[in-house]
C-alpha cells in the first residue's frame, strides 16, 4: 500500500488549461542488470547430458530394430511339421521384439525431442543477461471529475 502510495505521488501531473494531465516525473526507472541463477549453467550441463543419453539410445534401439527387421525373413527352404511350427514360433517371437523396440524408438525419440527443448531452454537462460524494470505507474486527474490509475510493465 506504501509503495503504491509513494507510486503516485512520484507520478503525479500538474493539470493543463486544456485539461490534460502533464506528468511531472514518468517514474520510469533505468533497467537493472540481474545476474543469472548461478545453479543454471549446471541444469543446463545436466539437461545436455540427458538429451545426449537419450539421443544415443534412440539411435541404438533404431539400430537394434533394423537388424531384426532385416533378418525376419524365414524361408529357407523345406521344413517338415515340427520346423514349421518352430519358424511360426521364432516369426511371432521377433514381431513382438519389432513391436516393442517401435514403441521404445518412438519413446525415446519424444523423450529426446522434450529434453531437447528444454536444454535448449536452460542454455537460453544460462547464456542471456536480463534486466528488470520497475512497472510504470500513472495517475490521471481529469479537472472535472474523474481518475485514472494505470499500471504497465512486465509481470
Amino acid at each position: 500500500m506504501l509503495f503504491a502510495i509513494l507510486a503516485v505521488v512520484g507520478t503525479v501531473g500538474v493539470a493543463s488549461a486544456d485539461g490534460a494531465l502533464t506528468p511531472i516525473a514518468s517514474g520510469q526507472q533505468p533497467p537493472r542488470p540481474v545476474e543469472p541463477d548461478p545453479n543454471v549453467r549446471l541444469y543446463a550441463y545436466i539437461a545436455t547430458g540427458a538429451t545426449g543419453v537419450l539421443a544415443a539410445s534412440t539411435a541404438y534401439i533404431y539400430l537394434k530394430r533394423s537388424s531384426i527387421a532385416v533378418t525376419n525373413s524365414l524361408g529357407t527352404g523345406p521344413c517338415d511339421a515340427t520346423c514349421v511350427q518352430e519358424r511360426d514360433r521364432e516369426a511371432a517371437a521377433r514381431q513382438d521384439r519389432l513391436a516393442r523396440y517401435k514403441t521404445l524408438t518412438l519413446v525415446l525419440g519424444a523423450g529426446t525431442v522434450v529434453t531437447g527443448a528444454a536444454t535448449a531452454y536452460l542454455w537460453s537462460r544460462a547464456t542471456e543477461r536480463t534486466y528488470t524494470r520497475s512497472p510504470i505507474v500513472s495517475l490521471q486527474v481529469d479537472p472535472r471529475g474523474g481518475a485514472q490509475l494505470a499500471v504497465a510493465g512486465r509481470f
